[in-house]
C-alpha cells in the first residue's frame, strides 16, 4: 500500500535521489543534537501533506469490500519489481487467499542509511507501511513482527479480516 520505501507493500518504488535527500535531512537535524526519535518525527511532520493525501486514498480503499484483495496484489506486485531491481532480498514470500507473510532480510535503503551511520533513521521508511495498514481497519490486518532499521529482518503478516 505505502509508496514502497521499505519492505513489502506498493508498486511505487522509491527512487534513490529521494532517499539520499531524506538521508541529508536526518543528518542535518541530527547534527543539531536531535535524538533518532524526534528525529523521526520532525521528517514524518514534513511529509504529513503528502502522507495525508496519500491515508485519504488508503481510506476510499478501505470503503471497498475487496480493499483486502487490493492489498495482496499490491504486496505480489511490489515483491515482484523488488526481486527483479534487487533492492530488496526476500527469505520467503507466501501469499494464500486470506494472507500475505514475508521475511526480508537485505534491504538497499537499510544499507544506504547504515552507510552513513544512521540505519535506526530508515524506520522513516519501514513506518511506511504501518501508516498506510492503519488506514485500512475494515478488513486488512498488518502485523509487523520486526523490521530491518532495528533488527536482523523485517517480518510483516498482513491479514484478511472477517
Amino acid at each position: 500500500m505505502p509508496p514502497r520505501t521499505s519492505g513489502s507493500t506498493t508498486s511505487t518504488r522509491t527512487d534513490a535521489t529521494y532517499i539520499y535527500a531524506v538521508m541529508a535531512m536526518c543528518l542535518e537535524i541530527k547534527s543539531f543534537g536531535y535524538n533518532d526519535k524526534d528525529t523521526i518525527e520532525i521528517v514524518n511532520k514534513g511529509f504529513e501533506k503528502r502522507r495525508n493525501l496519500f491515508k485519504g486514498i488508503i481510506t476510499v480503499i478501505n470503503l471497498l469490500p475487496n480493499s483486502f484483495d487490493i492489498a495482496r496484489k499490491w504486496n505480489i506486485s511490489d515483491h515482484e519489481k523488488r526481486v527483479k531491481d534487487g533492492s530488496i532480498t526476500y527469505d520467503y514470500f507466501n501469499v494464500s487467499k486470506d494472507k500475505v507473510e514475508y521475511r526480508i532480510s537485505k534491504c538497499m535503503y537499510i544499507e544506504m542509511f547504515e552507510t552513513y551511520g544512521i540505519r535506526g533513521l530508515c524506520k522513516i521508511f519501514c513506518m511506511t507501511d504501518e501508516f498506510a495498514y492503519a488506514s485500512l481497519p475494515k478488513h486488512v490486518q498488518f502485523i509487523r513482527h520486526s523490521d530491518l532499521s532495528d533488527g536482523p529482518a523485517c517480518y510483516d503478516e498482513v491479514i484478511r479480516k472477517v
